[in-house]
């Protein structure tokens, strides 16, 4: 569960740093030359998900400790 949480915490930050770039990219640019970056602003929500799933797929994956687990209850 640690590694879990220690995840949780990455991806926010990760999430608060793309708030933060997503911002500033709309304040620097002018308004004609902002589609060229909004590719990026809208791939970046979904690879961030996708990283947080290959995560949490990989720390939630079979091992000795889950098998007991799972025997006990």
């Amino acid at each position: 569960m640690r590694k879990f949480a220690v995840l949780l915490l990455f991806i926010a930050f990760l999430g608060f740093l793309g708030v933060v770039a997503d911002i500033y990219i709309k304040i620097q640019s002018d308004r004609m030359n902002f589609w060229k970056y909004e590719w990026f602003i809208e791939s970046y929500w979904f690879s961030l998900f996708t990283l947080f799933m290959i995560a949490v797929m990989i720390l939630m994956r079979p091992n000795e400790k889950s098998k007991l687990l799972a025997m006990v209850f």
